[in-house]
């Protein structure tokens, strides 16, 4: 998949940049880093940052870990679950 190019016009990059936002929503808990999700569409890191926080106002790593952690918050509500077992749930690796 196409996600982003420099070229590009306006329109594009808002519709390209929901997709990806899509994608990290259908993936976040196959996804590490940066790397990683520019990686699922074939995209410089830096460029697909700037232009992630500037129309979703925040960075493309700060909104995967906002959903990890809201799915982490939702496996330790629903009880029986140790926090080690969560964090390897949810990828949380260097725990």
């Amino acid at each position: 998949m196409k996600c982003l190019n420099k070229k590009a016009s306006h329109d594009t990059k808002i519709t390209r940049l929901s997709l990806l936002s899509s994608l990290i929503d259908a993936k976040y808990l196959e996804l590490h880093n940066l790397d990683d999700i520019a990686g699922t569409c074939n995209i410089e890191p830096a460029y697909m940052c700037r232009l992630f926080k500037r129309f979703e106002g925040e960075t493309p790593y700060k909104y995967l870990i906002k959903l990890k952690m809201k799915h982490a918050a939702s496996l330790l509500r629903g009880g029986n679950i140790m926090i080690k077992e969560v964090a390897k749930e949810v990828n949380f690796t260097s725990m």
